[in-house]
């Protein structure tokens, strides 16, 4: 065995030298070349694989008490939504009653939407099962409640057909992230009015670019969360017989303010007057003609530039006025959750509405017709 000598440090004269004393330190094995590549033995391999179950284990226990916590927030969530329900449908009270002025014809679909749409965080407006898609937007938690019926009996956001309940959460989605679109092309507003670089006629021209740019997104999406509520409550299968109740009006390039008043107010008459064109044409019910359902009440989305008005208009009286219960600024931070909210919440009410006219006017879905080209 080789043998050499530890320098001890603690013996140090003060010539300098150092003390050398008789402790033998072992020089470690060196390993042979014919013993490296041998294979492990099989305890070694069999000590991994008890660490590798034993890990197994531990990741599977934390995942059951993860999903156990889930469950048990899941629970708490649906004991706590099946209780007594804080928003039930709004009746006129006494101060209703002095608000909404029967001199000016209000309709009781009028006033359960007017209620809702002023005070929507007060009332909850969708079935829990919406939430799962919603996440990550701020929202409070009674807004959401357990949908035990197909039809709510006032104005609510829902799908009718579960199939279709994705494509509607989608769409309110869509009505959120729209209006971060709607303040960029603010912000492009504002720059073209304030760009000194360029003559008075083209920096018009620029905000007019910027405004019909915004009318034109916050168009189609609106069109596109009018088609879901059509389709979720078959209303597009009856073609003709079944006027619209519900239409976009754009404004966005009006500066008169009693023209668009008065653009308002035709364009609503003339969804009235559509609505008792059909009606005048149904059948007598019992051979009487004063048995025919009433026109329902009409609705428009109202673009002027960046804000949205939500006007209503009692179709079954000829003397009634347009209300505008609500605008909404589309640019306005923090409320992009409420606006949407609140344009789906009248889309889902004009669905309900009509889907109600359907059963009272006992109309027959449409056969569509046999296309004439033979390679369709």
């Amino acid at each position: 065995m080789a043998v050499s000598y530890e320098k001890d440090s603690k013996n140090l004269f003060g010539d300098g030298s150092v003390r050398m004393f008789d402790r033998p330190v072992e020089e470690p094995p060196k390993s042979d070349p014919a013993l490296v590549n041998q294979p492990r033995p099989a305890a070694t391999y069999a000590h991994q694989d008890l660490l590798n179950r034993t890990n197994n284990l531990i990741q599977k226990s934390l995942a059951r008490e993860y999903a156990a916590e889930q469950r048990r927030v899941e629970n708490e969530r649906m004991v706590k939504a099946r209780e007594y329900d804080p928003s039930p449908s709004p009746t006129p009270s006494v101060s209703t009653d002095e608000e909404y002025d029967p001199a000016e014809f209000w309709h009781e679909d009028q006033v359960a939407l007017n209620v809702i749409l002023n005070a929507r965080n007060e009332y909850s407006l969708m079935p829990s099962t919406w939430q799962i898609g919603l996440k990550g937007i701020p929202l409070p938690e009674g807004l959401f409640y357990v949908k035990t019926k197909n039809t709510s009996t006032r104005p609510r956001i829902y799908a009718h057909n579960e199939k279709l309940e994705f494509q509607g959460v989608q769409a309110l989605r869509k009505l959120i992230d729209v209006h971060g679109r709607i303040n960029d092309l603010r912000v492009k507003q504002v720059e073209a009015l304030q760009n000194n670089l360029k003559t008075a006629a083209q920096r018009q021209n620029d905000e007019s670019a910027a405004i019909n740019d915004i009318a034109r997104h916050l168009k189609k999406t609106l069109r596109e969360a009018i088609r879901w509520a059509a389709k979720d409550g078959a209303i597009d299968v009856y073609g003709k017989q079944l006027p619209p109740n519900l239409a976009i009006i754009d404004l966005s390039e009006e500066q008169d303010t009693d023209y668009m008043h008065e653009c308002i107010d035709i364009e609503l008459n003339n969804l009235a007057y559509d609505w008792q064109e059909a009606l005048e044409a149904l059948p007598a019910v019992d051979g009487v003609d004063g048995n025919k359902p009433n026109p329902p009440v009409v609705f428009g989305l109202v673009i002027y530039k960046h804000i949205l008005f939500i006007a209503t208009l009692n179709g079954a009286d000829q003397e009634s006025v347009v209300h505008i219960p609500i605008q909404l600024n589309m640019e306005e931070k923090n409320q992009h959750q409420w606006n949407a909210l609140a344009i789906i919440l009248t889309i889902c009410w004009a669905r309900d509405i009509q889907m109600k006219m359907i059963a009272e006017m006992n109309l027959v879905p449409q056969e569509e017709a046999p296309s004439s080209d033979p390679d369709a």
